[in-house]
Parts: C-alpha cells; structure tokens; sequence
C-alpha cells in the first residue's frame, strides 16, 4: 500500500512541440482500496517491463536536477514537500518533452512505498487505451481506461541508496520509439550499470531463494540453475539481454508468474534485464564435473570450492562428509 500517492497530466499531443499540464494540489487518498489495487497493477507493469538498473550521472560531482529535488524532498519527507517535489518534477519531465516532437502526454503519477524492508519513490508515465464497454442501457460504448500493459516510462528509486548513489539505486523503463531520444532516462538523470556481475551474483541468489522457499528438492534445484545457465548461454550466442520475463518463461513455460513475481521483488535489488555476465559468474549455476576412465569427480561449486586444496599432483577435501570418510575408509581396509 503506497504511504504517499498523486498524479498530474501533461498534455501534448505527437509531433507537436506545444504542452501544457495539469497539477494537483493534495494527495490522493493512499488508504483506499482502489489506490492499493492501483498500485500493485503499477508494480506489475513496471516488472512485466523489465527494467534496467542504474545509478545517477554526476558529471564532475554534480547532481542531475530530478536528484537534486529528490534530496530536498527526503531532507524532510513532508506531505506538502512530496507535493512540491512531484509537481517540480512533473514540470521538469514536461520540459524535456517539449523539445521531442514524436513524444506524447500521459499522466505522470509519483507515490511513495515499501516493499519488504525498501523503501521506495516510483514516478511513472501512464497513457489510456480505448476499449469497447457496455452503458447502463447496454449499448455499446468506447471507454478509456489506463494502459499498464504498454508501460513505457517508469523510474523506481531506492531512498536508502540515494544519499550513496549506490550501484542500483535506480531501476528504470525507457522504451524508446523510432523518433524518440531517451529523454525518460534523461529526465532522470541516470545511466545503465554496465557491470552485470552483480546482476548475475544476485540472481543466484535469488533463485537460491526461491527453491528454498518451495522446498525444492536438491535434484529440483539443480535442474532451475542448469536451466538458468542454459537460458544465459542462449542470451549471449545471440547476443541479447537476459530479462526476467525470458527467463520465468524459460523456466516455466506453463506457468511462469510464481518464479517472475519472485525475481522480480524490488527488495532483491535484481534488475529486469541486463547483459550475460561473465562465465566466472555463471560457473555457480552448474556443478564442477571431471571425467576420466575409471574416475569421475562431480561436485557444487559454491558448497565445495572453498573446501578443495589444489596441490602439484594432490587435492584435499577439508570438511569432507563423515559417509564419504566412512565409505573411502572400508574400501581402503577392504570391508
């Protein structure tokens, strides 16, 4: 349930430079149900859109001007400063609208949150979609309704790692359309990570999680992160990003909304989409395999690695298991 919730309209219709916009005044009401069910279809859209983690551009150590508002606003966390903060910010995305001609209006709505123990400041762009509606007398009619499932503008902020800037501290969605700069981004004032290191540990575990979570068995298990290793060795044949979405349908084409709800928490810190991380990265997901007439070593990297020594012609397994010991022990001693 948002803490704080409101929007505003920006007019402007495509290929023209003109706009205008409507404030509001006060908060909408946050406790409402119909906030609380408006909210969680907001959330979902941004999921569904697999956005990009980022962090803000401080070229030369300053701040964007959308960074700068936000600070004000968190300096005292009021409900008239998130008023303020959200009409300065409506009027800022409204500028950078002006100098694109294919851009359109929407209503641009900014609420506060939290999720699990993040919390959260989320401004979205939403446009409507017509559809087709019955009237008290049933007649047909045209209805406009708001379009989540096209969602093309949104930026979630995590307070705790403004005042750092910290790696993540923005997800956002920036659909670009032909004609279109990245002007969303641009209004933010941030930059996509590049480093997908992080993006692939967290995903690991992530889905750690999860099969924890569904008392996987540890067969279950291993399947999930073979098939995660799969669908990331297919990304980066091709050369495209992995998306959450991809991957929940990959994992469960039937069924993929459990496993996306879960990647997709905003207090995992895990991105929507992302580049293939590095194979040092993805060697987690899969076992260490050694095959050899007569011998074969098979074993979970990151429950094993650290307990193996290397040495010239020799390895030692520190910790080993009391049956392993038990079972090389009456071999050796031919029991």
């Amino acid at each position: 349930m948002p803490s704080r919730l409101i929007a505003h309209q920006i007019l402007k219709k495509q290929h023209e430079k003109q706009t205008s916009s409507l404030l509001r005044d006060n908060l909408l009401p946050a406790s409402d149900p119909l906030a609380e069910n408006f909210m969680q279809e907001l959330r979902a859209a941004i999921k569904n859109g697999n956005p990009v983690a980022g962090r803000f551009v401080r070229p030369a150590g300053a701040k964007p001007v959308f960074e700068q508002r936000l600070e004000r606003y968190l300096a005292t966390s009021t409900d008239a400063e998130f008023i303020s903060f959200s009409r300065d910010a409506t009027k800022l995305l409204e500028a950078s609208m002006r100098s694109e001609t294919a851009a359109t209006g929407g209503y641009v709505v900014c609420a506060q949150y939290e999720h699990g123990d993040e919390a959260l400041i989320l401004v979205a762009v939403l446009s409507t979609k017509v559809q087709p509606s019955f009237d008290e007398k049933l007649n047909l009619i045209s209805s406009d309704t708001l379009d989540f499932e096209h969602l093309r503008f949104a930026g979630r902020i995590r307070i705790a790692a403004v005042a750092g800037n910290e790696d993540g501290v923005v997800h956002f969605v920036s659909r670009r359309m032909e004609g279109l700069s990245d002007y969303f981004r641009e209004f933010l004032g941030c930059e996509p990570l590049t480093d997908s290191s992080v993006q692939g540990m967290q995903l690991f575990t992530s889905l750690n999680k999860f099969t924890e979570g569904q008392k996987m068995s540890a067969e279950d298990r291993q399947s999930i992160m073979l098939q995660t290793h799969s669908y990331w060795n297919d990304c980066r044949k091709n050369d495209r990003a992995m998306t959450m979405t991809g991957l929940a349908n990959y994992l469960r084409p039937n069924d993929p909304t459990v496993i996306l709800k879960h990647l997709t928490e905003e207090s995992s810190g895990l991105a929507g989409e992302f580049s293939p991380p590095p194979s040092k990265i993805m060697k987690r997901f899969v076992k260490f395999t050694f095959t050899q007439p007569g011998l074969k070593l098979e074993f979970d990297r990151n429950d094993w690695l650290d307990n193996i020594t290397v040495r010239e012609k020799s390895i030692t397994i520190r910790n080993a298991p009391a049956d392993l010991v038990r079972q090389l022990s009456e071999e050796k001693s031919g029991v």
